[in-house]
């Protein structure tokens, strides 16, 4: 159950995978439990950040909520 209080250790064994590929890819992640951040320099790179981090998920068969999903800038 999500408020367990082994949630968000089981969450981070689930998303390690995610951690790993992304980080492979040369993005840089930042993640709390279900959440993460990814930095980009450039609209087109956060798109493309986007892009794999939703194709991760899709492989892992966890749905990518696009109702808390958006790029962001941040000056």
């Amino acid at each position: 159950p999500p408020d367990s209080p082994l949630a968000p250790l089981l969450m981070n064994i689930l998303l390690h995978h995610f951690d790993l590929a992304l980080s492979e890819s040369g993005w840089h992640l930042v993640r709390y439990g279900g959440s993460f951040a990814i930095t980009a320099h450039s609209q087109a790179a956060a798109q493309s950040a986007y892009q794999s981090a939703a194709r991760e998920l899709r492989q892992m068969r966890l749905p990518l909520d696009l109702q808390t999903t958006r790029i962001k800038r941040f000056d």
